[in-house]
């Protein structure tokens, strides 16, 4: 990337995040959450997932949103050491109830809806 512009998210727990912009329009993009590299345009209803590197996860987390009725708009999943992150854009904003409900099963480390 021309310009990359990384902080340290703070909260639980501190997580560096990196990101840039993409295109004449200046596009903002994530491109890095802890160790784990992602390439997914920032917009206003996201979530970001870490859990078991096990199959079935993506269709998991589709099924979710998509038994609740929220489209998901972009998906970018990375993997590193036999675990995962999932970050998700979505057409509105991810319910409380399913975000809670994918974070309480035992394959997921944490799951977070990112406020922008």
């Amino acid at each position: 990337y021309t310009d990359l512009v990384e902080i340290t998210a703070t909260g639980e727990r501190s997580i560096p995040v990196s990101g840039t912009t993409i295109g004449a329009d200046d596009r903002a993009w994530l491109t890095r959450i802890s160790e784990f590299t992602v390439e997914i345009e920032l917009t206003e209803h996201m979530a970001v997932f870490r859990y078991a590197d096990v199959p079935g996860m993506i269709g998991l987390v589709g099924s979710a949103f998509g038994d609740a009725g929220i489209n998901i708009a972009n998906m970018a999943v990375s993997r590193s050491g036999g675990t995962a992150l999932m970050v998700v854009s979505f057409d509105a904003a991810p319910p409380v109830r399913v975000m809670d409900a994918l974070a309480a099963r035992p394959e997921f480390e944490w799951g977070r809806a990112l406020a922008l």
